[in-house]
């Protein structure tokens, strides 16, 4: 195709695909000899949108679409500014929580289990079935570009690092929680066995439901706040709706993280309910504060992460009372809807 039919293809193109008119764009154009007929077209924005230029890719052969992109880059000339010894100090607190929280449930599951030599919790349900669903986010992420083959392999390397380090250490802290509050484990226990309509369920699915769509909205609040707030470092994935990752990962890491927060919740509770001299309240404050600052480790300017983590801690805090409440299944359902709906309102 000339100059301007291949511009008037890749307009189209943008505008079906991305719903943007970007005929007051920059246009850059390339023509390639090699391979015969490739013309290749950018438009980038003017001027920036959240501290990016917003570049959109076609990719001609002859008048054929081959390639479609959207991204946004940093403008040219750009050079990140030194991040203040406060920030510093802020995103490395989000490692070790991290680490922290991990090391010590890990090792107090193996410590548990061995402790009480109750090897039956090795084959409880709920251990199993979070190991499955780590098995199953691994077969989604790897799917669309592994091939069968690639995934089948993943899927039982997996599984046997699952058997030999993580079951141990879950069967080891879902006892402990099961011993200490038998009735937050019973639901979970119960769909576990496909009893969807037993005392307790249904409740404990609906109003995770309805606590994870509560905690979404807090968390995009937080996210739009925080545009408005000088310095605020955007996620891409998500609040400019640019989501890289096939529909498999999203839902897979959904999944997994869900999961991992839930059984972050419910051992930290479970820790602070067994000191008596540990108010709900205070536990509750301590909790959601430490996750408030894992959510704002990719933020520059102390600002916006304090926004950030404000938002997300108030999130955390509802997911504690859910927990208390309900159970651990509600927790469970409430921290994968509110994992979901951010990303699938970004990807719609």
């Amino acid at each position: 195709a000339d100059r301007a039919k291949a511009a008037a293809i890749g307009l189209e193109a943008i505008k079906k695909a991305f719903g943007i008119d970007a005929s007051g764009y920059e246009l850059e154009v390339i023509e390639r000899s090699f391979p015969a007929g490739k013309t290749e077209m950018a438009w980038r924005s003017p001027a920036t949108k959240y501290g990016h230029v917003e570049q959109l890719q076609v990719g001609l052969q002859g008048e054929k679409l081959v390639l479609i992109e959207r991204s946004l880059e940093r403008p040219r000339g750009y050079k990140a500014p030194d991040t203040p010894m406060l920030m510093t100090i802020f995103k490395g607190i989000t490692p070790v929580v991290i680490v922290g929280v991990f090391v010590v449930g890990w090792g107090f599951g193996l410590y548990f289990l061995f402790k009480t030599k109750n090897w039956d919790a090795l084959t409880r349900r709920i251990p199993l079935a979070i190991c499955v669903l780590f098995i199953v986010q691994v077969a989604l992420g790897t799917s669309d570009n592994s091939g069968p083959l690639g995934t089948l392999l993943a899927m039982v390397a997996i599984a046997i690092l699952l058997l030999g380090t993580v079951l141990p250490a879950l069967s080891g802290v879902l006892l402990w929680i099961g011993r200490r509050s038998p009735a937050r484990m019973w639901a979970a226990e119960q769909i576990t066995r496909g009893h969807l309509f037993v005392p307790s369920v249904p409740a404990s699915i609906v109003e995770g439901v309805s606590a994870g769509a509560l905690m979404a909205g807090l968390t995009v609040l937080a996210d739009w706040v925080a545009l408005q707030v000088p310095g605020f470092e955007p996620s891409i994935s998500r609040e400019l709706n640019i989501v890289d990752a096939a529909i498999g990962s999203i839902i897979g890491n959904a999944l997994t993280a869900s999961i991992f927060l839930a059984l972050a919740i419910a051992f930290a509770i479970e820790v602070f309910e067994k000191f008596k001299k540990v108010p709900a309240v205070v536990a509750t404050i301590i909790v959601s504060i430490a996750a408030g600052l894992t959510s704002a480790s990719d933020q520059e300017t102390l600002l916006p992460a304090l926004t950030l983590s404000a938002g997300y801690a108030v999130a955390a805090a509802m997911l504690c009372v859910i927990y208390r409440k309900r159970g651990f299944l509600a927790a469970w359902v409430a921290s994968f809807v509110a994992f979901i709906l951010p990303e699938a309102l970004a990807a719609r």
